[in-house]
């Protein structure tokens, strides 16, 4: 399938929109995301389905005055228990929220992309967001609710009646400032709005095609600068404008491939410098246009290697300025960086390393080294065992992943350790002769810290 998104580094880009025979293979891939509903069947080059006229007639689109920002592609947040993640929201310790309808749950990673825990209690997480209080809203198709957990996933209540509260709660927005949960509403045509606490405060919003109405509402973003809401209607390519009360202020874009325009927007995000980012999810790419709908640039390329989209379905930034993009049939979340944002390193913390043995014998038949982790003042279960790395020589070595890591207090110290193994031959083949070396072992806390501790292993003389 060709791929209408423009390279990372926003070179001047035309879309177009897909032959039907892509559309129709885009169209089964959207379908089975239960996010879109009642989807218009998408046109061919040079026409469309909402009236008369080509899809690149009219006026011409107007260029923003702000410019298109430095896109810096960083890394992925990735996890085997990661599917498709659908939405994403940024909590204010830093932690990463993902929901992920796929694997029937929502994941909490660190801002350093270290996997915390997964919230399991749900059927088709569609959405998420997290309040100034940490506390965790998820969104559920299935259930047809907004469920409320608290910074660690343990289960507080839910939005209004829970179980049957909507009929597709698609996408949330949080004011954080004013305590307001904002939920859309995809099959009621609805914005309604809660406390944070979970009690009804009002909605807006119906459905057609005028001011104030949506035709299948998906994404939501809150701009606390403005004290705006900015609502993506999916079908017919529209962003709606909206007051924090619900009322209604102003609108732009329209359906299409054009500058300007939208083929299935999605989730949104919005930057310090008035850049909204909309993803496109049938053109597999964002748009960047302005906060008056002008167009800035486009960002991602469609593909399934390392750092390319796939049906990108929502974006967002964390403390850090980095966006991040969940790229839905890829099953991960791209992190770029916009205008020099970088990954920040997180903090590193002390630990304790015993490698068991500590002398290697090139003759000995051992498959294993296995080492002992301890982190003082941090919990044993806080280290992210697919992060832990062993470097020795200016190389790095992963564990074995084969079996559980299992914690427990090897050393009769009061002090629990994390178990690991790693390959006695693979370290081996790092080692040119005999001798002792300084390894580090070092790895990622669920605290956003890393650790980092030094410890000597020796290797015997082969034998002659």
């Amino acid at each position: 399938m060709k791929a209408y998104g423009p390279p990372i580094n926003n070179a001047p880009h035309t879309p177009r929109l897909r032959t039907s025979r892509a559309a129709s293979g885009t169209a089964v891939l959207l379908a089975a995301l239960i996010i879109t509903a009642c989807p218009q069947k998408t046109p061919a080059p040079g026409k469309t389905s909402m009236g008369a006229g080509s899809a690149d007639s009219g006026p011409s689109p107007v260029t923003s005055p702000i410019p298109a920002p430095e896109v810096t592609f960083l890394g992925e947040l990735s996890h085997p228990s990661m599917k498709g993640p659908a939405r994403i929201a940024v909590s204010p310790n830093g932690d990463i929220v993902v929901a992920d309808p796929r694997a029937k749950a929502a994941h909490v990673f660190s801002t350093g992309g270290a996997y915390k825990f997964r919230i399991k209690r749900l059927v088709r997480p569609l959405s998420c967001a997290v309040g100034a209080d940490k506390r965790i809203y998820i969104g559920d198709k299935k259930l047809r609710g907004v469920f409320i957990f608290d910074a660690l996933g343990n289960p507080l209540g839910a939005l209004g009646k829970g179980e049957g509260e909507f009929r597709m709660p698609n996408a949330i927005a949080v004011d954080r400032e004013k305590g307001t949960v904002y939920v859309v509403d995809s099959k009621a045509s609805q914005v309604r709005a809660f406390s944070t606490e979970g009690s009804f405060k009002f909605n807006f919003g119906s459905e057609g095609s005028g001011d104030g109405q949506f035709a299948f509402p998906t994404g939501i973003v809150f701009d606390p600068a403005r004290s705006l809401l900015y609502v993506a209607s999916h079908n017919d390519g529209r962003i709606l404008v909206f007051s924090p009360t619900g009322t209604f202020l102003k609108v732009f874009g329209s359906y299409g491939a054009k500058p300007g325009s939208f083929s299935r927007a999605q989730g949104m995000a919005l930057d310090t410098k008035g850049r909204l980012y909309v993803a496109d999810a049938f053109q597999t790419q964002l748009q960047l246009v302005d906060t008056n709908g002008s167009h800035v640039s486009y960002l991602g390329q469609m593909g399934k290697t390392r750092g390319k989209l796939m049906i990108p379905l929502d974006a967002t930034f964390d403390a850090h300025g980095r966006l991040l993009v969940a790229s839905y049939d890829t099953g991960k979340v791209l992190i770029y960086g916009i205008d020099s944002t970088t990954t920040p390193p997180p903090p590193v913390v002390a630990g304790d390393v015993q490698l068991i043995p500590n002398v290697l014998d090139p003759a000995s038949r051992d498959l294993w080294v296995t080492a002992y982790i301890e982190v003082p003042e941090r919990s044993a279960a806080s280290i992210a065992p697919h992060t832990v790395r062993l470097h020795l020589l200016q190389k790095a070595l992963s564990p074995d992943t084969s079996k559980v890591p299992t914690i427990g207090d090897h050393d009769k110290d009061g002090v629990k350790d994390l178990t690991l193994r790693f390959s006695r031959r693979d370290i081996l083949a790092l080692i040119e002769k005999a001798g002792t070396y300084n390894l580090r072992i070092t790895g990622e806390l669920s605290s956003n810290e890393t650790f980092a501790a030094t410890v000597q292993l020796s290797v015997r003389a082969a034998s002659k």
